[in-house]
């Protein structure tokens, strides 16, 4: 089984780097809160890339009702969890960055 969660920056208007490109010298994941968390029965055999765009379509184009934050953009993360290891996806203009352990210090 696969889930996966959506964190987004706490305070969009004094955050530099909210719905920028990313810049691991300014990135701290302090700055962010997980904003929902689902589970995928079926997803076993997709790559994390391809989980990451339909996350995306997902809540851009299907948005649950229950999901509070804003529709996935620039900057937002998608945490990727498979059997109990977690994988982190920077949100880019275009496509995904994987975040590294360093990336994930909270500064």
């Amino acid at each position: 089984m696969i889930t996966f969660k959506i964190h987004q920056i706490k305070d969009i208007e004094n955050t530099d780097y909210a719905f920028r490109s990313f810049n691991p010298n300014k990135f701290n994941f302090g700055d962010y809160e997980e904003k929902y968390e689902m589970e995928f029965q079926s997803f076993d055999e997709k790559t994390n890339d391809e989980i990451c765009e339909t996350v995306f379509y997902i809540f851009n184009m299907r948005t649950p009702e229950d999901f509070t934050g804003h529709s996935l953009s620039v900057s937002d993360i998608i945490e990727i969890n498979r059997h109990g290891s977690s994988s982190f996806y920077y949100c880019n203009v275009c496509g995904f960055t994987k975040l590294n352990k360093h990336d994930m210090r909270i500064k």
